[in-house]
């Protein structure tokens, strides 16, 4: 007679025996694009690249730059906001926060945030002028409301993070400009599971020395694409590696 093996698998029952919890899943590697200051030439020569990838950044605005010379106008910023980027707190002026007085502090980070309201946004990632700040900064910054705040150390941020103190790579000609070196800092991020924040400032402003060619954009968006790097908002990584302030 011909016998059989009937194999019988339990998965999470809840009678006796050793069970064993699944490792969690390693977070996936992923980029955020900046750009600071809500520069005219950033809107002209650098947005369209990202729309077109269907990118969406986040976008640190000087409140009171708004509809200056050279700086994008109120309409231009809820466009970007319509579109799908997020519009983050810069500052009203964009001062050394660490010079000023504590209730100056607060008209800076506060009023920025008052600013931002009274065009129906509620900004929830701040970011420090020139990545200077104090601890009554960071207090304030907390105290406003903020899930999470960009400084400009170099680095990647993972899991450990602290969420008022982010790292980012600043791209600009006096500084990161090497397509291949962008390149590798995305190939690592997206390799090691952490979270890399590209920071932009000016484009296409020749002998700016806070500006990027188109080109050297152009080419970290290429690569993004072609390695199936997956970009997110500032505030989209916070939540996905549950960072809170």
């Amino acid at each position: 007679m011909r016998k059989s093996l009937l194999v019988i698998v339990l998965l999470g029952g809840c009678g006796g025996g050793n069970r064993t919890t699944p490792a969690p899943m390693a977070m996936e590697g992923m980029v955020s694009i900046n750009f600071d200051d809500g520069f005219e030439s950033a809107w002209a020569n650098g947005l369209p690249i990202m729309d077109k990838a269907g990118f969406k950044t986040t976008q640190f605005i000087i409140t009171q730059k708004l509809n200056v010379p050279n700086y994008i106008s109120d309409s231009q910023m809820l466009a970007m906001q319509t579109n799908g980027h997020e519009i983050a707190a810069h500052t009203r002026t964009h001062p050394h926060l660490s010079t000023l007085t504590g209730a100056q502090q607060h008209d800076e980070i506060d009023g920025s945030v008052s600013d931002l309201a009274g065009y129906g946004i509620t900004p929830k990632v701040f970011a420090y002028p020139y990545g200077d700040y104090d601890d009554l900064t960071i207090s304030i910054v907390k105290a406003s409301g903020f899930q999470g705040a960009r400084t400009i150390h170099s680095g990647f941020n993972d899991a450990n993070s602290q969420a008022l103190l982010l790292k980012c790579l600043l791209i600009n000609e006096a500084g990161v400009s090497d397509s291949n070196r962008i390149n590798q800092k995305i190939d690592e991020a997206q390799a090691n599971g952490s979270w890399l924040v590209l920071v932009f400032h000016r484009v296409d402003e020749t002998g700016n020395p806070i500006s990027i060619s188109h080109d050297i954009i152009q080419q970290a968006v290429d690569h993004l694409l072609e390695k199936k790097t997956r970009v997110v908002t500032m505030s989209e990584g916070l939540a996905l590696y549950n960072l809170k302030p």
